[in-house]
């Protein structure tokens, strides 16, 4: 643990950390705290920085290790009214998708986040059978991704948040999925 400490105090005089006046540049305290705690925990991702919106956590050389989509603003978000024929480039036919779910954050905590879900019924030919919730802190990308059976068109799930998230989520993330596996358009919502 020492030298891990040591190591990481060298870099950081060898890279000039500090700014040509020789004081400190100043840094988000926790993110810091974060970074220093990754490294001496063997992890190789560091703070965020930003970039365009987008929040990029950097490997211990630098490079980007994960890229996150800028946080949504919305609280809520309205379901889409019914499939969605989506086309790629040079495709003539197109895939259907399933609706849109509509979701809200109900109640977050440290340890638990109540969702509220709402899907369009969709045609035979797109119907939602699963709904995909992924919950996120925007504070060091944590975020675990999980899928439950679809009983209602309107409905509140409950999702445990694992122990491993350093802060509460503030991001939710949630599509449907059909019996064959094609999955919807993603909702996202902020979660404070």
């Amino acid at each position: 643990m020492r030298s891990v400490v040591l190591l990481v105090v060298g870099l950081s005089l060898a890279s000039g950390c500090g700014s040509e006046n020789g004081s400190e540049d100043s840094q988000d305290p926790d993110a810091s705290a974060s970074s220093r705690s990754k490294e001496q925990s063997g992890s190789t991702v560091q703070g965020p920085s930003e970039r365009d919106g987008e929040r990029v956590l950097r490997a211990a050389d630098g490079t980007p290790a994960i890229i996150l989509p800028p946080k949504p603003t919305a609280t809520r978000t309205r379901p889409s009214p019914s499939c969605v024929k989506e086309k790629s480039s040079g495709e003539s036919q197109g895939v259907l998708l399933p609706p849109t779910p509509g979701v809200s954050v109900r109640a977050v905590d440290q340890r638990v986040v109540t969702i509220s879900y709402r899907v369009a019924r969709g045609h035979s030919a797109c119907k939602p059978t699963l709904l995909r919730l992924t919950i996120q802190t925007s504070k060091d990308g944590a975020s675990i991704t999980s899928t439950y059976p679809l009983r209602a068109l309107v409905g509140d799930m409950r999702v445990a948040v694992p122990d491993h998230f350093t802060a509460s989520p503030d991001v939710v993330r949630a599509s449907t999925v059909t019996a064959t596996g094609t999955r919807s358009n993603v909702s996202s919502v902020n979660a404070r």
